[in-house]
Parts: structure tokens; sequence; C-alpha cells
């Protein structure tokens, strides 16, 4: 039973937010955040009336995620060739780095 409810409401979750970001412009503007979900997904934040509080949400794929001792540069490029977006966490020597789907997910139901 639980995990029927937990389904229908992530389901429901999903498909507000396509519901959401499906009225907005296909370009919200510069994410001001970001958050990883336990699900592999990375939602996006962006304040498109500037009182720094998040008003459109975006959530993408994680395709990669690992640690790395490449540079900035180099994760650059690389999710460049690959059409990914990155979201790096600095730490002292090294960097963890999730890769993203460019494209916001969109839930099939939801669309018009």
């Amino acid at each position: 039973m639980g995990k029927w409810v937990f389904r229908v409401c992530f389901f429901c979750l999903v498909c507000s937010v396509g519901l959401a970001t499906a009225a907005q412009p296909d370009n919200p503007g510069e994410p001001i955040g970001w958050e990883v979900l336990p699900n592999g997904l990375i939602e996006v934040h962006y304040d498109r009336t500037g009182d720094g509080v998040p008003d459109v949400v975006t959530l993408h794929q994680v395709t990669w995620s690992g640690w790395t001792v490449q540079t900035i540069p180099e994760i650059e490029a690389q999710a460049a060739a690959d059409g990914l977006w990155i979201f790096i966490v600095e730490y002292d020597q090294d960097r963890y780095v999730y890769m993203a789907g460019a494209e916001p997910l969109k839930c099939p139901v939801c669309q018009p």
C-alpha cells in the first residue's frame, strides 16, 4: 500500500511541476539555485520576478555523477560535447559533478 501511495503522490508532483513549467516560456532565465533529489533528478530554481524567491522550477534527469579531479574547463568541454548541463560541488582538492540533461523533463499526461 505504501509504495502505491508514494507512486501516485510522485506522479501528481511531477505532473503539477509539468503544468507549472508548461505554462511558462521555454527560457525561464538564469538559474538561481539547484538541488539534487533522492530520485535521481535535479531541481533547478529560477527567479523571474527578481525578488530572490524561486517562481519557476524545472526537473532534469541526472545522467552521470561522481568525483573528479578534472579542471572546470575540462568538465565544461565534456558537458558541451555531450549536450549536458553540469552542476559542481567544490571541495578542497577535487569536486563532485552532476551531469544532467539540458532539456527539462515534461509530463506527457500533463501536456495539452
